[in-house]
């Protein structure tokens, strides 16, 4: 590409400060909104019941050995659970865990590496024993969301990334209303289906 080209790429690490001066002009900043969309807990607070995937949150000086979701156990025999920062963005701090065969395997999403957790054959790993390896891997300590990890529609073409839909509101006369929403559809390593709510879909590069 040529520098008139990649000149107008936003460094994902400048972003921030991009769209924050960007934003200065503005009568409304954005900075309440900014701080629920940089808080998953919030966002999933928000969100009506039959919207809300299951979760569960850990602050960062969380100890509780006793008790875990109901999702908890099936989550970890079948599909895994997924474990990210609450404050989190560009897939930082993401791991997976998941069973295959009697061994537990560590997926981090941002290098895709796997390693084999070292547990007692044939028991689960303890929300305490989460924490810890999370703590260890990231040499930080973070308040923490676990999900059950949730297949693509059976529809899609098989990926390692999931469907992702974006949303743009406005408000106008105090009505909130969505201006702009798309469905991003991975269908290899490499590209990413775009498409409207009527299905009209970006050209593939």
């Amino acid at each position: 590409k040529s520098w008139n080209k990649l000149s107008e790429l936003i460094p994902n690490s400048q972003s921030a400060h991009f769209h924050s001066y960007k934003r200065y002009f503005l009568d409304y900043s954005c900075k309440e909104a900014i701080k629920i969309l940089n808080n998953k807990r919030k966002i999933h607070l928000l969100t009506p019941n039959k919207f809300r995937p299951p979760y569960f949150f850990m602050d960062k000086n969380f100890q509780n050995s006793e008790s875990h979701p109901v999702w908890w156990e099936n989550s970890l025999k079948n599909n895994g659970i997924i474990v990210k920062p609450n404050k989190g963005w560009a897939s930082r701090g993401i791991i997976k865990l998941f069973k295959e065969g009697e061994k537990f395997i560590l997926n981090e999403s941002l290098t895709s590496t796997n390693r084999t957790i070292n547990l007692v054959k044939g028991e689960l790993p303890t929300l305490n024993q989460i924490k810890d390896i999370w703590d260890k891997h990231f040499r930080t300590k973070e308040d923490l969301i676990l999900m059950p990890i949730i297949d693509n529609n059976k529809i899609f073409p098989f990926s390692s990334s999931t469907v992702v839909n974006r949303i743009i509101t406005e408000k106008k006369d105090n009505q909130t209303k969505i201006a702009i929403s798309w469905t991003e559809v991975p269908i290899s390593q490499n590209k990413t289906v775009i498409f409207d709510a009527k299905g009209r879909c970006l050209p593939l590069s």
